[in-house]
């Protein structure tokens, strides 16, 4: 079980030791993870508060994800990949 003191989530993914980063960043209509990920890998964004304003699992060849619908702002990322979660935070211009 992991509890993420940033976004106040409990959940049942142990904490990952696969190091993952979020480029650009700060970012504007994409972001790209740098790390494995695969057809197992969903990414959810987060605003501060807690409330999941976006859930994706396809992931494509260059690892880019589309967050232009989102507001500029402070947004955690939950990396979800084999059982395992890794938290990151991503600024959108």
């Amino acid at each position: 079980m992991y509890y993420s003191q940033a976004t106040g989530i409990l959940s049942f993914s142990t904490q990952t030791e696969q190091q993952y980063s979020l480029y650009p960043n700060p970012a504007k209509n994409h972001f790209s993870v740098n790390g494995a990920l695969g057809s197992e890998t969903t990414i959810q964004i987060f605003e501060t508060n807690g409330k999941l304003v976006k859930q994706m699992s396809q992931v494509n060849e260059f690892n880019q994800f589309d967050i232009s619908e989102l507001s500029s702002g402070i947004y955690i990322v939950n990396i979800f990949h084999k059982g395992e979660v890794a938290t990151e935070k991503l600024m959108v211009r």
